[in-house]
């Protein structure tokens, strides 16, 4: 009863995701925030986890991008589960995410890396990247007991977060000198937790239990950061998406129906918050917009203070 009046509530424009995901309210922390995010948002196309571009995915509301980098031949290229053919790393930041940031001064951006580049291919990346460093986010230079607010991040132009999952057995994390200042990364282990990332390989499996990425060295209910002085949140990453992307998949997978489920029924029973990004394939199906902004206007589940 409680989904069906929460979907007469928003007048069923959830199924066109005609919703706007623009936050009003700037002054919470970061950490009390949901943000649509898109797995693999660079896969687009058919047979691909998303249909549209991240630059669209950025102008439709998408905060938070799913990214995997390759090392090929000194250069980091963008693509799944492959070693040619994608773009430079750089491009997609410096023509794709970076404009977009400056065109938009109140949006704040998370990358989740997956990452199999070396070091010195990420460092050559953002060397090509003008604009990237004065928005890359620092939590060194802030002083604060918990995460900043979203109003203070923007008045300093910290607004892209980046964050890496290393796919071998040098860490990327940490600061990179480049000619326009200071990229700093994020150990996505670090300062997240996340669950497992697949419901199953296709739309027949579903295996909703929320269970940790890094069970059982990072259990979801782990509450702070592994940064030295200090004790802010955790921000949680709740996946919900199959191994193989279909459209059918996303049908289900995306509706208000089985997003309210995985969160109350397994995930926030698991992690004890709500999530702050919410990563899902196809995010123009179904009703992921309307699902972050009902968590982020408090409508279902808790809303922290």
């Amino acid at each position: 009863m409680k989904r069906l009046l929460l979907l007469l509530a928003l007048g069923f424009a959830t199924a066109t995701q005609t919703m706007a995901t623009e936050i009003q309210d700037l002054d919470r922390r970061y950490d009390q925030y949901t943000w649509l995010t898109t797995h693999n948002a660079f896969n687009v196309g058919f047979g691909g986890n998303q249909n549209r571009s991240i630059p669209e995915q950025l102008g439709d509301g998408v905060r938070g991008l799913m990214i995997d980098i390759h090392d090929d031949n000194g250069r980091a290229i963008v693509c799944h589960s492959c070693y040619t053919g994608g773009p430079y790393f750089a491009d997609v930041l410096g023509k794709q995410i970076v404009p977009f940031l400056h065109a938009n001064p109140e949006a704040v951006v998370m990358i989740h890396l997956d990452d199999f580049a070396s070091r010195e291919t990420l460092h050559r990346e953002f060397d090509n990247v003008p604009g990237l460093a004065p928005l890359t986010f620092n939590p060194d230079t802030w002083k604060t007991d918990q995460w900043p607010t979203l109003r203070q991040m923007i008045a300093t132009g910290q607004r892209l977060l980046i964050f890496d999952i290393p796919k071998n057995t040098q860490t990327n994390t940490g600061d990179y000198e480049t000619p326009d200042g200071n990229v700093h990364v994020m150990a996505g282990d670090e300062a997240t937790v996340e669950n497992y990332w697949s419901l199953g390989l296709t739309q027949w499996m579903h295996d909703f239990s929320c269970y940790s990425r890094w069970k059982p060295r990072i259990p979801l209910t782990t509450g702070t950061v592994a940064w030295e002085d200090k004790s802010w949140n955790r921000l949680f990453v709740m996946n919900q998406f199959h191994g193989v992307a279909f459209t059918a998949d996303a049908k289900f997978d995306n509706s208000m129906e089985a997003l309210m489920d995985r969160f109350e029924n397994y995930c926030f029973p698991a992690a004890g918050r709500k999530p702050n990004y919410v990563a899902i394939d196809r995010y123009d199906i179904g009703d992921g917009k309307a699902f972050v902004k009902a968590l982020n206007e408090g409508t279902i589940g808790p809303r922290e203070h």
